[in-house]
């Protein structure tokens, strides 16, 4: 289990590493463009094979009951896995954006047939990752997090059979509150007319997380 996490973790940090840069122009060319939705499909890719390494690696465990000492260290395994996911590489100076290390739970994911099997285990490593939803959603930053990876917090919760979306819930009524006091204070401010600054908006992949 430790060489599947120290794989694991060396690949998704590959992926983290080569995240498609944004466009820093404000008015892009086609070519740029057309670039930029070749790296994000290029990125999507790599993702999606570090998830079939993961599933791999589980379906290496065996089939049906586990080993005890491998069993054992299971708990184990799925914290650290979690414990990454929410917080980084321990010790880490790298200056990685609040939340990006969320899609990480994908690949705990693929190991979840094995974490729902001893009840007393999964009841642990529930409270364990919700304690971490907690604290990630106190964090100043919470907002900031990119949708696309808290939707590897949601699918993860449903991997182990958890109801509700946890957090992703949590930052979508705080943005809906944010949004309804900004159109409140909009409504009482005076009409100055069009305030367009002429900045073009990018798409929200290009926008970085």
């Amino acid at each position: 289990l430790e060489s599947q996490m120290a794989s694991l973790r060396l690949a998704f940090q590959d992926w983290l590493n080569n995240e498609p840069k944004e466009i820093e122009s404000q008015n892009p060319t086609e070519e740029e463009q057309d670039q930029l939705e070749a790296d994000i499909v290029q990125h999507a890719e790599m993702l999606r094979n570090i998830e079939h390494q993961a599933a791999k690696l589980s379906s290496m465990l065996g089939v049906g009951k586990l080993p005890a000492k491998l069993a054992k260290g299971l708990v184990g395994f799925a914290r650290e896995g979690i414990r990454f996911a929410f917080e980084g590489v321990k010790g880490s100076e790298n200056d990685l954006v609040f939340g990006c290390c969320l899609p990480f739970l994908y690949m705990m994911a693929k190991y979840s047939n094995w974490l729902k099997k001893n009840k007393t285990d999964l009841a642990t490593i529930k409270d364990f990752l919700i304690e971490h939803e907690e604290k990630m959603y106190r964090n100043e930053e919470f907002n900031n997090v990119h949708p696309d990876d808290l939707d590897a917090v949601v699918a993860f919760r449903a991997s182990l059979g958890m109801k509700g979306k946890g957090i992703s819930d949590k930052q979508n009524a705080t943005s809906s509150a944010s949004v309804a006091r900004t159109e409140g204070s909009d409504a009482n401010s005076d009409d100055g007319g069009d305030d367009d600054d002429g900045s073009v908006e990018l798409p929200r992949k290009q926008q970085g997380r």
